[in-house]
């Protein structure tokens, strides 16, 4: 998610990606930049072949770079006091992070849900353009984010960009947002982080809304949810459970990039020809399963050699993990029948999207994504579709935008079909027409 300064791959290139490949890179050059610079950054493929140990080292030293020290701010008693979902426990100002200058920002602890229906903390930070408020409140967009990580240091709030900074936050604030950015239970919490489990990540951010309006003054009451990758599960998830809810603050919902059926994400992530950068995910996966099965232990699903490299990055973030696993080979990492593994299926299941949701909802996604094509999301689209979903599609064929490219290119339109949602028009759909490129949108 940053942008490599001078560390250039010696290489010819082939393609990009937000799973990321490295090449051998100068050394010089990895160590002058390792505290700006990720060497999986737009990086060449090819023919090219990744120092291991050059890409730990830059990992490892970039990650040091962005991540603020965690303050007692975000522990808690075991068990929490009695309260409810969406109550604040806490908050404080936030002035240690990169955003645009008037921007305010507030940490705040909250009351969240738990896989298993506990109550649990959560952490957000809120951002508020500068300036006062309209009449009404800043209109506000609950910020998912992907993949940070599963350890407790890989929370947005205590990154000095909040993970996504000035590629899309900060752009918000400065559209006249105010930003609601969930860490998700576990990161930044002491809590165990159930990584990708749609229901919990989308509890997480519909409880950090409530919490963030008792914490700040000048929030309108309405809002949207938007959420990138892991975000993008969450935000169908948050549109699930406000169908039920019947919130009527809840006007809909943005989801770019997401991983709406792991089964299909990890399958393609498992196949012998794929991204070895991939790797990393597995590991990422099992630890979330600890999460949401308390009885699951990941050697159910790893092997000896991977649970090795995964206990070397055990505290670290998503980028520090995948430096350690890529050169593993791919058969020395998942056990035979990983995916029969009742906890496996069951964490599959949670994923899926069934639908029925509130509000429209915009959906995009991309053929050339490397990491979560379009290929994954289609029938789910058809089948959200079926549920009579005020839904569009836009699903990119053949045009390059890979997994943060559609993120970066269409901001504008995004933004577009937000101010419409607080203008009051009325959301297109066009289950069963054109994605595009022209062809039909569930194909």
């Amino acid at each position: 998610m940053r942008a490599t300064n001078s560390a250039r791959p010696q290489c010819e290139k082939r393609r990009r990606g937000r799973v990321r490949h490295l090449c051998v890179l100068a050394s010089a050059a990895i160590l002058a930049d390792a505290a700006a610079a990720s060497i999986f950054d737009h990086p060449d493929t090819g023919e090219c072949k990744i120092d291991p140990s050059a890409a730990r080292r830059v990992e490892l030293a970039s990650e040091a770079a962005d991540l603020l020290p965690r303050s007692s701010f975000y522990d808690t008693p075991e068990p929490l006091q009695k309260g409810r979902p969406g109550d604040l426990i806490r908050s404080q100002p936030a002035r240690d992070l990169l955003l645009p200058p008037g921007t305010t920002a507030v940490r705040i602890l909250y009351q969240s849900r738990s896989p298993q229906g506990g109550i649990v903390p959560a952490s957000a930070v809120v951002l508020l353009p500068a300036g006062q408020p309209p009449t009404s409140g800043w209109p506000v967009i609950a910020w998912a984010h992907g993949t940070t990580g599963v350890a407790r240091p890989c929370a947005p709030s205590l990154m000095r960009d909040v993970a996504y900074g000035w590629i899309e936050l900060s752009t918000l604030v400065d559209m006249g947002y105010a930003v609601v950015a969930a860490d998700y239970q576990g990161l930044g919490t002491a809590t165990p982080h159930p990584y990708l489990d749609k229901v919990t990540n989308a509890a997480d951010v519909i409880y950090s809304v409530p919490a963030a309006r008792a914490a700040v003054k000048g929030l309108d009451t309405r809002w949207v949810v938007m959420g990138h990758s892991q975000g993008g599960l969450t935000a169908v998830g948050v549109a699930e459970i406000e169908h039920a809810a019947k919130d009527p603050t809840y006007l809909g919902s943005i989801s770019i990039a997401a991983a709406w059926d792991a089964e299909k994400v990890f399958d393609r992530m498992a196949h012998a020809g794929a991204d070895p950068l991939n790797n990393g995910y597995f590991g990422l996966v099992a630890e979330g399963l600890k999460a949401i099965d308390r009885n699951f232990t990941v050697d159910r699903m790893l092997t000896d050699a991977a649970i090795a490299r995964l206990n070397e990055v055990r505290t670290h973030c998503v980028a520090a993990t995948i430096a350690f696993m890529f050169d593993l080979p791919r058969e020395s990492i998942l056990k035979p029948n990983w995916k029969q593994d009742p906890a496996v299926q069951e964490f599959f299941r949670r994923d899926r999207v069934t639908g029925p949701i509130a509000g429209p909802m915009l959906v995009l996604a991309s053929t050339d994504d490397e990491s979560i094509p379009a290929s994954t999301v289609d029938d789910n689209i058809a089948r959200l579709c079926a549920t009579g979903a005020r839904l569009q599609y836009i699903r990119y064929s053949g045009v390059g935008l890979d997994h943060d490219g559609i993120e970066r290119a269409t901001m504008g339109m995004r933004l577009r079909w937000i101010r419409d949602r607080f203008s009051g028009v009325s959301a297109p759909s066009n289950c069963g027409a054109t994605d595009f490129s022209g062809k039909p949108a569930n194909n």
